[in-house]
């Protein structure tokens, strides 16, 4: 069983929520930042660490949300990732060179959604959106 944790990255550009994705060049796949524990990390050190490396953000968690994925991978194995909405500001996502090579997109809800290319990515998208959209308005 792998375990992978990530986070669905987002900021906000004049009251809208704007998603970060990333997209492996080599699979086409369009997903949320995320990668493997390591050692004894908990899952929001994973997911903090890896979102860093893939984008160079340092976003801050935003608690009470915390959605699974499973699902097989390509070569059979049974997969895990844990996902947490997080927030990052005053910062600007690029390409880290010193890990994978990724591209970036920051894209607003619906344009996200679209880009996605897993259904149970987009329905995460959907439940963290609903999530933030009723702590906007409490």
């Amino acid at each position: 069983m792998e375990k992978s944790c990530g986070t669905i990255l987002f900021t906000e550009v004049d009251g809208e929520r704007r998603y970060v994705l990333v997209r492996n060049p080599g699979s086409g796949n369009c997903a949320f930042p995320k990668g493997h524990t390591e050692g004894e990390e908990t899952e929001i050190e994973t997911a903090l660490r890896e979102t860093w490396e893939e984008t160079c953000v340092t976003p801050e968690i935003i608690p009470g949300f915390r959605e699974t994925l499973s699902y097989k991978t390509d070569k059979g194995a049974d997969k895990t990732v844990a996902y947490f909405p997080a927030v990052y500001r005053g910062q600007v996502p690029c390409k880290n060179p010193d890990f994978e090579e990724l591209e970036l997109y920051i894209l607003p809800y619906e344009q996200a959604r679209a880009a996605l290319t897993h259904d149970s990515a987009k329905k995460l998208l959907d439940k963290a959106e609903a999530f933030l959209e009723a702590r906007r308005g409490a």
